[in-house]
């Protein structure tokens, strides 16, 4: 699943190469800072905007998994269930 990520986000969205899309980014996943265009593919006549902001903002660089809220509260009271008993 990561790779799926990983090649989605530098591929899909980042990458001009990618099916010959030249200067365009993904308009709200893609990294843009303003010098990247985005086509609105509709016929017959198709639309270019240019200068895109950021729409979105990434901070840090790894993966996580962590288990939600629920599951932590879970763990927490077998933890505190377990230790009662005197284990």
């Amino acid at each position: 699943m990561v790779r799926q990520f990983v090649f989605a986000m530098n591929v899909w969205a980042n990458d001009p190469n990618f099916h010959e899309l030249g200067n365009e980014r993904d308009p709200f996943v893609g990294t843009q800072d303003g010098t990247h265009d985005m086509t609105i593919p509709k016929r017959p006549i198709r639309k270019k905007i240019t200068g895109l902001p950021a729409f979105t903002t990434v901070r840090g660089g790894a993966y996580f998994f962590l288990p939600g809220i629920n599951e932590l509260r879970y763990l927490v009271a077998l933890g505190e269930r377990t230790h009662a008993r005197g284990a």
